[in-house]
Parts: C-alpha cells; structure tokens; sequence
C-alpha cells in the first residue's frame, strides 16, 4: 500500500529517481494499490532531463511491496514500491 509521505522509486527514464506521495488519486481510503494513480513530489532527479528537483507529477503504481493476491490462490510482493 502507498499512503502519503512514502517515498517510491521512479521506474521510467524521465530522469526523476525518488519521489514522495503527496496525494492518492481516486481511492476511497487514502492508500494506493497496483496501477493506482498517485501525485508524487520529485526528491531526488538527475541533471539536464525532463523531470528537475521538486517537481510535482502524476504516476501509475507499478510495484508494490504489500502483497497481492491473485485470483488463483498464489501470492505475488516486490522488494520496493515504484511508479511509472
């Protein structure tokens, strides 16, 4: 689950690396799961790309470290939470 203030790693090549949740998007609860759409504030971004420091974007939720079941009985979690 991502609720406010969790840090996420950036898994597209826009140049940002960490970002911070500053909104969660059509959630009825506050806490975004897989392909939820979250508002992330740009923490730590590389130099000459399109995302600088402090930038304020939209993501998709891509992993998460909570697991998620699926509908056959198994299980599936990732070792961080990122977006897309």
């Amino acid at each position: 689950m991502i609720y406010l203030n969790t840090r996420v790693n950036i898994a597209d090549n826009s140049g940002g690396k960490v970002g911070e949740c500053i909104k969660v998007l059509n959630s009825k609860y506050g806490k975004a799961r897989l392909s939820g759409l979250i508002v992330v504030a740009i923490k730590k971004a590389t130099i000459n790309k399109k995302v600088k420091l402090h930038d304020v974007r939209t993501g998709v939720v891509v992993r998460i470290k909570k697991y998620v079941r699926r509908s056959n009985g198994t299980r599936i979690a990732f070792g961080d939470n990122a977006l897309y």
